[in-house]
């Protein structure tokens, strides 16, 4: 249905004072126009006939070039404004008769380009709603994963063959969509547009290079998501994650800002025993060639540390009769399992962050002493402006050199580091998924016992108000912005 609608004199205007784009310029279905500064004169209006279809769409990317968009159809004559956002913009609608797209330049226009699409498929060039995500950073390497792209199945045990594996099951996708990761200098909003146009399968304008690219299930909740290894980066630099898919769709920008020269944290991922665990650990660097931790290389103390605390959980936990009755209406055995793992991979591996400059638009802020209060922080969280850079506190706990480590499982590291705490919600998610028979008990948060602050981020995530936590699900702990605000797992 058309919406906006103009007066039909300023579509009579548009046609007279306008000329038709050239004959061998005509769109067709299916197929991208390109249409430069060339051939969008500054002077006046373009105008490009819309195919006859009963179902059309008809899709835009902008780049460089300032202008309206206006669309109508022969039929009844409306004319409807297409808004743009970040260079991408989007119509669907009915041509039963035919139609036309008028481009109004503004301010002279510019040097730069309009592809516009036509498809009875849907868009042609999209703008996808989900973001790409960041794992984390070191002073010159990045851990990124597209949005999901594949659910995991998940069956549920049941009686009488009622077992919960130490490790979770996972089945490879079947297919995977045609990613291409893009990792440009700033943080401009409106750069959506130009990335897609300037777009090669190689992704020669990247910053940086892929040292690798895998598939992997980090939430089974969420599903499967690529993963990549960015290394040559520049220390303490923003930059903006694109992810493309099939050339035509684009998820992003996510950005991110890379840590100082002296941080001395390597990256670990990959962890099938934890597969959400994509951050910096406080470990030595590892044996080159690899630049990070993953199952290949990991400690073995490490792996036989977890695996023998999940095999003694879930041999506890498996003591109820999780197959034939049920201690929640809300949740079961697996959901219990699942959370502890999570948990305890927080726990294990602890998390190293940076405090960073406020003045940058992807941020982490300066750390908060053991005993201040977070919750104003938590206030700005859930009133967030998304077209604006937020500077709320991280749960950073500087970490002397001579400290031990917070994980029994973790080897001496001899460098002074600031650990990321864990969102205490991480710890109530467990609490609220498990038996009250097990004990597990997380620390208080309320207003006389503060002893929740010396382990976790307190207030950071469900709520600001002491009557606010422990409800529901854990929501998000980090932002589109690369601010992270506790771990999260």
């Amino acid at each position: 249905m058309f919406r906006n609608v103009l007066p039909s004199t300023f579509l009579l205007y548009l046609l007279t004072t306008t000329p038709l784009v050239s004959a061998q310029e005509r769109i067709s279905f299916d197929s991208i126009l390109s249409l430069t500064s060339q051939n969008l004169p500054s002077n006046s209006n373009t105008t490009i006939a819309i195919p006859t279809s009963s179902n059309l769409t008809i899709s835009l990317s902008i780049c460089s070039f300032s202008a309206k968009f206006f669309v109508t159809n022969t039929t009844d004559s409306r004319i409807v404004e297409i808004p743009v956002r970040e260079g991408m913009a989007a119509f669907s609608g009915s041509f039963n008769d035919g139609g036309t797209l008028t481009i109004e330049s503004v301010n002279g226009g510019g040097s730069g380009t309009v592809q516009v699409g036509v498809s009875e498929k849907g868009p042609l060039q999209e703008h996808l709603v989900n973001f790409p995500l960041l794992g984390d950073t070191t002073s010159n390497q990045a851990l990124l994963f597209s949005p999901p792209f594949a659910l995991q199945r998940q069956e549920e045990p049941s009686y009488p063959n009622y077992t919960l594996p130490v490790s979770i099951p996972v089945t490879q996708p079947s297919s995977t969509p045609n990613f291409t990761l893009v990792v440009s200098l700033g943080s401009q909003r409106d750069q959506v547009g130009c990335v897609l146009q300037n777009f090669t399968s190689a992704a020669t304008a990247s910053q940086g290079n892929v040292a690798n690219r895998t598939n992997w299930l980090k939430d089974a909740r969420e599903g499967w998501r690529e993963q990549w290894l960015i290394e040559g980066l520049s220390s303490q630099t923003n930059y903006s994650a694109f992810v493309v898919q099939d050339g035509k769709k684009i998820s992003g920008p996510a950005y991110f800002l890379t840590k100082s020269s002296s941080f001395s944290c390597p990256l670990v991922a990959s962890l099938p025993f934890c597969p959400g665990v994509s951050y910096a650990v406080p470990l030595a660097p590892p044996t080159a060639p690899s630049t990070m931790y993953d199952g290949s290389n990991i400690p073995k103390t490490i792996v036989d540390g977890i695996t023998q605390y999940m095999t003694n959980f879930t041999t506890s936990l498996t003591t109820f009769a999780c197959g034939r009755d049920f201690y929640s209406p809300l949740q079961t055995c697996s959901d219990c399992q699942r959370e502890y793992r999570r948990w305890l991979c927080t726990i294990a591996l602890p998390r190293c962050g940076e405090a960073s400059s406020t003045s940058t638009p992807a941020s982490a802020s300066a750390p908060a002493s053991q005993g201040q209060s977070r919750r104003l922080f938590a206030r700005l969280l859930s009133t967030r402006d998304d077209s604006q850079p937020q500077q709320p506190l991280s749960a950073l706990a500087p970490q002397p050199s001579t400290a031990s480590s917070r994980s029994p499982l973790l080897p001496p590291f001899n460098t002074s580091y600031n650990l990321l705490l864990p969102c205490i919600e991480t710890c109530q998610s467990t609490d609220r998924a498990c038996p009250v028979s097990l004990g597990f008990k997380c620390p208080p948060t309320n207003r006389f016992q503060k002893m929740a602050n010396q382990s976790y981020g307190v207030g950071i995530v469900d709520g600001i108000e002491d009557d606010q936590e422990k409800l529901g699900t854990a929501g998000a702990s980090s932002d589109i912005w690369g601010n992270v605000w506790c771990n999260g797992g």
